[in-house]
């Protein structure tokens, strides 16, 4: 297996000459994960939002408009086939971008209290059944 890395004056790339994320997928090697991670972070890719829960918990997120939403896939119970969904519990979210309005789940449009930290605007989701999306307004 060879990664290839090249940083220029501004720029950094990694290429992986296969698809990482489906080997990540099929066999859940935690190594492969912290290559993916890894390689993102020295790109420069800064990690927003930051999100503190299981490896079970898939994100990804999307910015539309005046909207930052960031969406939440619980994983937990199974890999292909899933046999009993299993709750997660007090999901932290930490965006670093300013003038958020307000946060809310779009499965209920139940506001969630917005918390400023050090690292920016933090959000609670209390509980993940299997999915749901994070919601920032901004102004």
């Amino acid at each position: 297996m060879a990664v290839v890395s090249k940083a220029t004056h501004k720029q950094r790339a990694v290429y992986f000459p296969f698809q990482i994320g489906k080997m990540f997928w099929n066999i859940e090697l935690e190594d492969l994960s912290n290559l993916i991670v890894n390689a993102v972070k020295w790109a420069g890719y800064d990690s927003d939002p930051e999100v503190a829960g299981p490896t079970t918990l898939h994100v990804s997120l999307t910015e539309k408009e005046n909207h930052t939403m960031v969406h939440l896939i619980n994983l937990t119970g199974g890999r292909h086939v899933f046999r009993q969904l299993i709750p997660l519990r007090d999901i932290e979210v930490t965006l670093k971008q300013e003038g958020i309005e307000e946060a809310f789940l779009l499965s209920s449009g139940e506001k969630l209290p917005v918390k400023e930290t050090g690292d920016g605007l933090r959000v609670t989701v209390k509980m993940l059944k299997d999915y749901d999306v994070v919601v920032f307004r901004r102004k």
